[in-house]
Parts: C-alpha cells; structure tokens; sequence
C-alpha cells in the first residue's frame, strides 16, 4: 500500500476517534461545584498528558530520521519503512489514550504532519537513488566503450545488487529499468558483435591453417617421392659398382653412391622437419 493511502486508511479507520461526541454541558446559569471543576481540570490534565505522550512517540520517529538522514540513500528502504510500522503502531494509541477533542486534534494534527514528512523524505530519497543509479548506468556503458563487455557486465550486476537496496517509487524504479535495460543491451549487441567478429577471424585463421597443411602435406609427398628416386638410384649404382669390371669406373660409380646417401639424408632430416609441421597443424585445426 501506498503511503498515502495508508495515511487515508489510518483517517477512516480514526474518524471516531478524532471527532468524539461532544460533552454535556450546564444550563445557562448555574454554576460549577468545586468538586466538578477539580474533576474537569484532572480531566484536562490527563488529556495533555495523553496528547504529550503521542506527540512525544511521533517525534521520536521524525527526530531519528533526522538524525538518520545524513547516513542514508542505501539502506533507505528498510529505514523508511521501518519509520511508516512505527507511525501505524501510534494509532493504537489513538484508540486507547482518552483525549479532549482539542488534544486529540493536536495529536492527529502532528500524525499527518509526520507521515506527510515521511512521504517527502520518501519522494527524495526516491529522487536521489533514481539520479544516482542511471549515473551507475552511464559508468556501465562507459566502461563498455573502454574496457569492454565482461568489464561492463560486472558493473552492471554491482549496480542491479545496490538498486535492491535502495528506496525506489514505482515511476522511479521504472527509469532505473529502462536505464539498465538500456545498457544490458548495448552490452549484448557489443558481445554479439565481438562474437561475430572472432567468428570471422577463427573462420580465416581455420582457412589459412587448411591452405598449410595442404601444401605441407603436397610438399612432404614430393620429397617422399624424390627419396624413392635416389634409393632406387642407389641401388642402381651399388649393382653397377659390384658387376665393374674397370676400377676407373668403379671408383666413379662409389662417388655416386655417396653423392646419393649425402643427397637421400638430406631428403630424410627435411621429410622430418615437414612431418613435425604437419602434426602442429593438425592440433592447431583440432583445438579450433
């Protein structure tokens, strides 16, 4: 409920109490006995007394929210609530201190005083949090621009957990949503974008990869193949080294044999070194 419907609530429900029946009075011209006017002025007494005792209970709650006011915007909400039980619970009073009717006005007087005091003070702190959390807001979407979406996405969840501590009016809480709102999707649209962009470039890095491995593996098949040659050449030139009958050319043929191994070791350490590559291609696509 609405603090001013509660204030109207609490003025039908003490209509009869604010405005009693009014008291018999005596004839035009007689007179008092002594014991009438003790009696009235014990009455008058006590109805102060009354009244000074509830408007003393409702001072209590407007001097601790004075005091309190300096330290409060979070923590606000329980606070003024808190102030509104309070005020809810004077009206027992109402119902069980006897007053004059000018006492009673007085008090009630204060009563609506006060809970007017408590709606302003309600209306400000409301005012102040709505201010300061769409400036939270403004930050989220600052540190969007400089630091990125998880930066931005960790701001705006600090700032959602002090906006459920802090008194918010329902046209206020609503521009504090809309605000956060606001940046939650610029920071989606962001992260979307980031996303597509990394997909773009995993997407190249992938095709760049591919156009590697395929061409290490084309270049490893060529220097398979040119191994074969100089193995079956080698092997060639060993028969014809052992049939030579002319140590000339025997002596020739052992040159080319290892002019071959030299060329055949060389062929070896490179298929090596293109087989390593080819591994660390492959786990690079696989990790992708």
């Amino acid at each position: 409920m609405a603090p001013h419907d509660s204030l109207q609530s609490e003025r039908d429900g003490a209509a009869a109490l604010k405005h009693p029946q009014p008291r018999r009075t005596m004839p035009p011209g007689s007179k008092q006995s002594p014991d009438t006017e003790t009696k009235r002025r014990e009455v008058a007494a006590a109805s102060a007394k009354n009244r000074e005792a509830i408007v003393s209970q409702i001072r209590a709650v407007t001097s601790d929210l004075d005091r309190f006011w300096g330290e409060i915007i979070k923590g606000t909400k329980d606070y003024l609530y808190g102030c509104e039980e309070a005020l809810r619970k004077v009206i027992q009073l109402f119902k069980e201190k006897r007053m004059l009717p000018e006492d009673r006005e007085k008090a009630w007087r204060v009563y609506e005083e006060t809970w007017q005091e408590i709606n302003r003070r309600k209306r400000q702190a409301s005012f102040e949090s709505r201010v300061h959390l769409q400036q939270r807001a403004g930050d989220v979407v600052f540190a969007l621009k400089e630091h990125g979406p998880r930066e931005a996405r960790e701001r705006l969840r600090e700032a959602q957990r002090e906006c459920r501590e802090r008194f918010l009016m329902r046209e206020d809480f609503d521009e504090v949503r809309r605000s956060f709102d606001e940046a939650y999707k610029q920071i989606r649209a962001e992260s979307e974008r980031r996303h597509q962009e990394f997909e773009l470039k995993r997407s190249e890095y992938r095709r760049r990869l591919e156009d590697r491995l395929s061409k290490a593996k084309e270049y490893l098949q060529r220097k398979e193949d040119q191994a074969d040659r100089i193995r079956r050449n080698l092997s060639d030139n060993r028969d014809k080294r052992e049939s030579a009958r002319n140590p000339d050319f025997a002596f020739r043929v052992g040159q080319w044999i290892d002019e071959g191994e030299r060329q055949l070791d060389e062929v070896m350490n490179k298929i090596s070194e293109v087989e390593r590559q080819i591994r660390d291609l492959e786990d690079k696509l696989g990790q992708l």
